[in-house]
């Protein structure tokens, strides 16, 4: 509701009213506060030129002002030329309109017939403190028209504010846990959080109108206002301070719409974008699979230059329509008001192609009258269509030709006492989608309005437009400013757009912001088995046996960390199993199992061995006809690495006694040699202690010699005799047979026997180194010898033995 108090006159006007008592006694001010006055009316003529009705005089030169009362906040004037009002105002003359107190004050405008031949409406401005205005007329007497019969209007028009917001991260993103505001840029700008972080946004409107701010007039905005927060996810919040926790990774578009009880609606968005897995896919080791004791490379890497990196995955943001706030459809005739919508975003080529591409323009809105009203829809290169047109009538500057007559009928629920109080907005929509009811045009329906005048409203609903979008809007760009305009004919009615919306089809473009983090920061994990370049997104490593994961680590620009593991499995090289014993023959050999090569590989091997199996075999066997140890290799194609084993190959056993005689003195040894093919696998009469090839033996009896391995076994045995060996002290070489010869069983038993003869001087008359007992007392040329006694050496056993006496030689 306005109420408008005169406060002052500088000169004096000669004023029109239907109720005089208005201002007829001497109080000069406006009686804003009585709700039956002129000045709660916006219908009534209560502002004139000084004539009353006739011309005005040449020469005027006339001020007045009106100001409102402490309830009201500003002041409206309605200059038409309908519905009981006129302007009539020569070119040569000017009403001057100052948005103040005085002429001072900042000039509104200089108004005639021919700059505004239907008249106009004026408010004093939100930079206007006191709410004045200051009229200033002037004539010059050159040519004279019939004035003025206008409105003065009080009242608390929607209050101009603003809205702000904060934003405060909790969690691991950057600026997380701290007091700083995260909103960047601030208001309008973007959130940046990991996935599980919570976000607190802070609504804080300013209203720098509020009476409490202004001491003036006006409606308490401060205490009555709802801060409502939506998301694009569907999330419907409200109050001045909210948490908000993404559920999953993408963008989501916040808008706090803040509605301060006139109802006026102010609106502002920011976009929160939660961190995407990165891509790791091109992180890798050279090898994967290795060979024990060697290294291999992995890789990382963000920067351009690098051949593989981690990649930021894309997010987006998903935007429902585009939206502008509360206008005001004041009285008027003939006058355009308009409201604009600036889109952006959308490729710069993106046009308007298809009839579907313009989903529905929907309007919150109320007013009074249907039947005075057209509005169209202006893109961005100027085209325009018509929503509707109501207006049978003719008017300068119509948006369209011919109107279907919309009479008293209110669209939404009115406030229809023209004093600039806000009714009841309802939604209507425009759309050439299926389903749509026909155009205002071709009839609509009507129920009982909703707002506080008493009346019918149209039903709301989706509704064609009255003129095609397509191809009327045929090749318009999307992005730029698209306008609402709307024509009010007729100077006795007002209402409010409260809010509208144009929604673009997804086929032109979702609609969608996209995102993408980058990665700012990487590094490895520390593990003992990197051998360099641990800080470099390419490193080495030398695992141990087994699998073993390093792990990359990543962070992007919104402060949020990843990581992938890239494992790498180092295997046994080749191994064969070993020593092997095989025996010789071409039918006998090695074979080895258990070869460890997975690729396979080849054999290296001395030439007196031989292949029992292709090749490729890596389970090979060998044979020989050589006994004897060989060392054979492998070498594996996966690790080109090198084995090597034993063979060896074992004879055929042979075991062959040899000695000279099996007949000792007693009290000497003999020492039995045997001849055998393997000399390493012997033993003496069952006895695994006695394995040597030769062995001593000075005890009569049966030994046996064994030799066994796995190709066979071989025996041979051997039994020894002891008797008494005596050696004579005197011969008698007379020819009688008795005691002729030099004879001892020593000779008879070794054939090693050594006989030395001294004379009694010392000098050696006989030796033999063979001695076969057939010395008879001759010296070795064969003279016979003196009688007389001799001096004997004799040695035997291999010199092992000597035996020494005397020997007398009787003739």
């Amino acid at each position: 509701m306005k109420k408008i108090i005169l406060a002052s006159l500088i000169s004096i006007f000669s004023l029109s009213f239907y109720s005089q008592t208005l201002i007829s006694d001497a109080d000069t001010l406006c009686d804003c506060s009585n709700t039956t006055s002129s000045f709660n009316d916006g219908s009534v003529v209560n502002f004139q030129d000084a004539s009353g009705g006739t011309d005005y005089l040449p020469g005027s030169n006339d001020t007045i002002t009106f100001c409102p009362d402490a309830t009201t906040s500003k002041l409206f004037a309605t200059f038409a030329i309908d519905q009981g009002f006129s302007w009539n105002v020569d070119a040569s003359d000017t009403l001057y309109v100052y948005d103040g107190p005085n002429a001072s004050s900042p000039l509104l405008g200089a108004y005639n017939s021919t700059t505004d031949p239907n008249g106009m409406f004026l408010q004093s401005s939100w930079n206007n403190p006191s709410g004045c205005l200051t009229f200033v007329f002037i004539s010059n007497g050159a040519d004279e028209g019939t004035g003025w019969d206008a409105n003065i209007s009080c009242g608390n028009p929607p209050q101009p504010f603003e809205v702000h917001m904060e934003a405060y991260i909790t969690g691991t993103s950057n600026g997380g846990d701290d007091i700083v505001n995260d909103l960047n840029p601030i208001d309008t700008g973007y959130v940046d959080v990991c996935l599980g972080d919570s976000i607190q946004l802070v609504a804080l409107p300013l209203f720098p109108n509020d009476p409490s701010n202004t001491n003036n007039g006006g409606y308490d905005q401060i205490n009555n206002y709802v801060a409502t927060w939506e998301f694009s996810d569907g999330t419907v919040l409200t109050g001045d301070t909210i948490l908000f926790v993404p559920p999953y990774r993408s963008g989501f578009l916040v808008k706090l719409r803040i509605d301060d009880g006139f109802p006026q609606v102010e609106t502002i968005s920011a976009i929160i974008r939660v961190s995407t897995v990165p891509s790791f896919a091109t992180c890798r080791a050279l090898s994967d699979t290795i060979c024990a004791g060697e290294a291999t490379q992995l890789f990382g890497g963000i920067v351009a230059g690098d051949t593989v990196g981690v990649e930021g995955q894309p997010g987006s943001i998903d935007i429902d329509g585009s939206f502008a706030t509360l206008t005001y459809l004041p009285d008027g005739s003939g006058q355009n008001y308009t409201t604009d919508i600036a889109i952006s975003g959308f490729p710069t080529s993106t046009t308007i192609q298809n009839a579907s591409d313009i989903s529905r323009i929907c309007l919150s809105m109320e007013h009074s009258f249907l039947g005075d009203l057209e509005m169209t829809l202006t893109c961005p290169n100027g085209q325009s269509v018509v929503i509707f047109n109501a207006y049978s009538g003719t008017s300068a500057g119509s948006l369209a030709v011919g109107g279907f007559g919309g009479g008293g009928t209110y669209i939404g629920g009115a406030d229809d006492s023209g004093n600039g109080t806000v009714g009841v907005c309802e939604e209507y929509c425009f759309s050439e989608r299926p389903g749509s009811l026909p155009s205002w045009a071709n009839g609509y329906n009507t129920m009982v309005a909703s707002g506080p005048s008493i009346g019918t409203m149209i039903e709301p609903g989706i509704y064609n437009p009255e003129e095609a979008f397509f191809p009327a809007l045929q090749g318009c760009p999307v992005n730029g400013n698209w306008t609402i305009t709307v024509r009010d004919n007729q100077g006795i009615d007002d209402g409010y757009i409260c809010e509208w919306g144009i929604f673009l089809s997804g086929t032109l473009d979702p609609n969608t912001e996209n995102y993408t983090p980058s990665i700012v920061n990487e590094f490895w994990s520390p593990d003992p088995t990197i051998i360099t370049g641990d800080n470099d997104t390419a490193i080495v490593v030398l695992p141990p046996l087994g699998t073993t994961g390093y792990t990359f680590n990543v962070e992007d620009n919104f402060g949020c960390t990843y990581d992938t593991t890239i494992n790498v499995t180092a295997i046994q090289g080749p191994s064969v199993e070993g020593p092997l014993e095989g025996c010789v023959g071409a039918n006998a050999g090695v074979q080895f199992a258990n070869t460890y090569a997975p690729e396979g590989g080849s054999w290296e091997y001395p030439s007196d061995l031989t292949l029992k199996f292709p090749s490729s075999f890596i389970n090979q066997g060998f044979t020989s006809n050589t006994p004897g140890t060989y060392t054979v290799s492998f070498l594996d194609n996966q690790c080109s690495d090198t084995t090597t084993a034993q063979i060896t190959f074992l004879p055929i056993p042979t075991a062959e006694i040899v000695l000279e005689s099996d007949t000792i003195c007693r009290g000497d040894s003999l020492l039995l040699k045997l001849v055998t093919s393997d000399p390493n696998n012997i033993v003496w009469n069952n006895n695994p202690l006695f394995n040597t090839q030769a062995i001593s033996i000075s005890e009569a009896g049966i030994y046996t010699a064994e030799v066994t391995n796995q190709c066979g076994t071989a025996t041979d045995e051997f039994e020894l005799f002891i008797q008494d060996c005596v050696i004579p002290n005197v011969i008698t070489p007379n020819g009688d047979g008795q005691n002729d010869y030099f004879y001892t069983n020593i000779a008879e038993n070794y054939t090693d026997t050594h006989v030395i003869i001294y004379n009694r001087w010392g000098r050696k008359v006989y030796e033999n180194k063979n001695y076969d007992n057939s010395w008879d007392g001759v010296n070795n040329g064969g003279g016979k010898l003196a009688a007389g006694t001799y001096y004997y050496v004799l040695t035997y056993d291999g010199g092992s033995i000597d035996e020494k006496g005397f020997i007398t030689l009787m003739k």
